[in-house]
């Protein structure tokens, strides 16, 4: 193998190109990972905002093992509750829509608090 591509789109459909170095890369005939498997393993406690930055909405998504009651709270750079909703999550996937509403441009933290499992928090960029 002599050349990897990867293709990014960015969020208003475009296509860019980029360049990286890849090191100690190493093949087997072996058993593999698939793209399935490390889905499960990595989305159960990760948050993501589409789009981050935002302009004027936002959806958080997440993953949850079981049929839940979660929390979404937004705290802005001082620490302060701005934002905070109760949600009703189902098995799978999950999509939580936020608008800018009153938020200033600046830096916020999202976090998703369960009782039943611990996600990551997540910085979402108000522009």
């Amino acid at each position: 193998m002599v050349t990897i591509v990867f293709t990014m789109v960015s969020e208003d459909g475009t296509r860019t190109a980029k360049e990286m170095h890849v090191q100690d890369v190493r093949f087997s005939t072996g058993n593999t990972l698939s793209v399935n498997d490390f889905e499960k393993e990595t989305t159960t406690t990760s948050v993501k905002a589409y789009p981050n930055p935002m302009r004027n909405a936002s959806s958080i998504h997440f993953s949850s093992n079981q049929k839940e009651t979660v929390q979404l709270v937004i705290y802005n750079q001082l620490g302060k509750v701005v934002f905070h909703n109760t949600v009703n999550a189902q098995a799978g996937k999950n999509q939580i829509a936020i608008e800018r509403n009153n938020l200033s441009s600046g830096l916020y933290i999202c976090k998703i608090i369960s009782s039943k499992t611990q996600y990551s928090p997540l910085k979402l960029l108000v522009k």
